[in-house]
């Protein structure tokens, strides 16, 4: 999915997001350290595993919404 560095800082953040969200919390740093405990990220480079979580939440979002 990740096409150049844009594309994996936009899935990082997209993987962060859903783990504060999971974790019910606002702290970006505690939601990176459940992503590497996932193993989501890896030394800062999203792995297979996280971009098949993006996907999944990109089928998700409702792009009819307004």
């Amino acid at each position: 999915m990740a096409n150049g560095p844009g594309d994996q800082a936009q899935e990082k953040r997209i993987i962060i997001a859903h783990c504060m969200d999971k974790e019910n919390t606002t702290d970006a740093e505690y939601a990176r350290l459940v992503a590497q405990m996932e193993q989501l990220i890896e030394n800062g480079t999203v792995t297979a595993k996280g971009r098949g979580l993006v996907a999944r939440l990109s089928r998700a979002v409702n792009y009819t919404e307004h």
